[in-house]
C-alpha cells in the first residue's frame, strides 16, 4: 500500500511498510539458514510457541547390497528425523511520545525501529553461530597462538571436508573481518579477475574461491579456549575410538571442564588437523565427535586449543548452508479492540526474518514492541568445519 509523511503511527502496517525501503547489512548464516520439510520451505511459517518442525533426513544404509538368490528381501526405510522446536522468544521496545510524533513515519522507523529490528538479528545470528561451533570438525595452526589465515588452510579445509565429510562448490565460509583482511592481501583475491570476477576489487566482495562462496560477518565469532587442569588419556586409544578413558594422571578422576564444540589435541601433536571436536565428557571418559585418526598413547595430555589467554581468537566457518536450519514465525494476531494494541506480520528482506510489531496507542503517544519467536539447529554435524584463527603471524 502507499504510505505518506502523515501516515498514523498507530498503523502497525505502515511501519511494517515503511521499514522496507530501508536497508541494512545481512547477517550471512541468518540469510543462508533454511529448514525444509516435506520440500516445502517454511520459513513464513506462522507457529506458537514451542511448536515442533520435524524433519527427515535420509540416511546411506551401512549393509551392502544384497545379492540376487531368486527372490528379493525388503527393509524399512534408512531415515532419520529430527526435531526442531520454535522455543526462542526475544523482543526490543520503545516509546514514541507527542514530541517524536512531529517527525514523519520514515524518520520514526529508520531512528527507532531499524537499530531495534537489528539488534534481535544480532541475537539470532549469536544464536545460529553457537550451533556452528557444533560442527564434527575443526583444525588449526600449532604454535605459540593459532596463527592468521592464508591460502593453505583454505587448501585444508577443503581437503578435510573432501576426504572424510562431504563437500560441494557452492559451500559457504563465513569469515571475520581480521580473517577477510588476511585473505584480501593474497594474490588469490587480488586477482580474481582472472577466475572472472573482479567483485573483490570493485565492490568488496570477497566472492568464490576453492569452491567457497566467501561472506564476512562483521560481528565475528569469538573462539574461548577450553577448560583442562589435570587430564590424560587413561589407556592407549586405536584409530578410530571415539570415546576415550581419562584420568588425572595417576588413576584418579580427571579434572576437566568441556562442553559440546570444544576443541582439543592430544600430547603434543602438531599437525593442522590433528584437533578433535568434544562431544560430551565426564570425570572418566571423552566423547569425541570423529573417530581417532592417529593412536593416542596413555598418559598423554588433553589440551585445549593452545589460544594464549590474552589472545582474541575467532572461528572461520567452511559449511553446507542446508546444515543450519532456522524457523523465524510471527505472534498470533490481536484483535485491534483489544487494548488498543493493533499487530501486523513483518519480513526483513535482507536476512529473510519474520517478525511481529505491535502498536499500542497511550495517552502520551504509543508503544511499539518488535518481536521475533523462532529456533534454530544444527542438522548436519557432518557437513561443516570451522578453522580457529588467532593473532601471530605465521612464522
Amino acid at each position: 500500500m502507499a504510505i505518506n509523511s502523515n501516515f498514523s503511527i498507530y498503523e502497525p502496517e505502515a511501519w511494517v511498510e515503511v521499514y522496507l525501503a530501508n536497508q541494512y547489512p545481512s547477517r550471512p548464516m541468518v540469510e543462508k539458514a533454511v529448514t525444509n520439510v516435506a520440500g516445502a520451505n517454511v520459513e513464513g511459517l506462522v507457529a506458537s510457541r514451542n511448536k515442533s518442525v520435524n524433519i527427515t533426513r535420509a540416511v546411506k544404509p551401512t549393509a551392502a547390497p544384497t545379492a540376487y538368490t531368486g527372490s528379493y528381501s525388503f527393509s524399512d526405510p534408512d531415515a532419520d528425523e529430527q526435531t526442531l522446536t520454535i522455543n526462542k522468544h526475544y523482543y526490543e521496545g520503545f516509546k514514541i511520545d507527542k514530541a517524536d510524533q512531529r517527525f514523519a513515519l520514515p524518520d520514526l522507523v529508520q531512528q527507532h525501529m531499524v537499530p531495534k529490528l537489528h539488534n534481535l538479528i544480532d541475537k539470532i545470528n549469536a544464536d545460529v553461530k553457537a550451533e556452528a561451533l557444533k560442527f564434527e570438525a575443526a583444525f588449526a595452526d600449532k604454535g605459540t597462538d593459532a596463527t592468521v589465515m592464508d591460502d593453505a588452510d583454505l587448501r585444508e579445509a577443503r581437503r578435510i571436508l573432501k576426504s572424510r565429510k562431504f563437500a560441494a562448490d557452492g559451500y559457504m565460509a563465513v569469515i571475520s573481518p581480521d580473517a577477510e583482511a588476511d585473505l584480501t592481501g593474497l594474490n588469490l583475491f587480488h586477482q580474481a579477475n582472472t577466475r572472472g570476477s573482479a567483485d573483490i576489487q570493485l565492490s568488496g566482495s570477497m566472492g568464490s574461491a576453492f569452491g567457497f562462496d566467501f561472506y564476512v560477518d562483521s560481528l565475528g565469532s569469538t573462539h574461548t579456549a577450553a577448560t583442562v587442569t589435570d587430564a590424560t588419556v587413561a589407556a592407549d586409544e586405536a584409530i578410530g575410538q571415539t570415546v576415550i578413558t581419562i584420568d588425572d594422571g595417576s588413576g584418579s578422576a580427571a579434572t576437566v571442564s568441556l562442553a559440546e564444540g570444544d576443541v582439543i589435541y592430544f600430547g603434543t601433536a602438531s599437525g593442522a588437523d590433528d584437533y578433535y571436536v568434544v562431544l560430551s565428557q565426564s570425570g572418566t571418559e571423552l566423547t569425541l565427535k570423529e573417530p581417532l585418526r592417529k593412536a593416542v598413547a596413555n598418559n598423554a595430555a588433553i589440551n585445549p586449543v593452545d589460544i594464549q589467554a590474552s589472545s582474541t581468537a575467532s572461528n572461520e566457518f567452511f559449511y553446507d548452508p542446508q546444515a543450519i536450519s532456522l524457523v523465524t514465525a510471527v505472534m498470533e494476531s490481536v484483535d485491534s479492540g483489544n487494548g488498543g494494541v493493533r499487530r501486523a506480520a513483518g519480513f526483513e528482506p535482507s536476512n529473510r526474518v519474520n517478525y511481529t510489531l505491535s502498536v499500542q496507542e497511550t495517552m502520551s503517544g504509543a508503544n511499539i514492541l518488535l518481536e521475533v519467536l523462532y529456533g534454530t539447529k544444527l542438522f548436519y554435524a557432518d557437513r561443516g568445519i570451522r578453522y580457529i584463527r588467532g593473532v601471530e603471524a605465521k612464522s
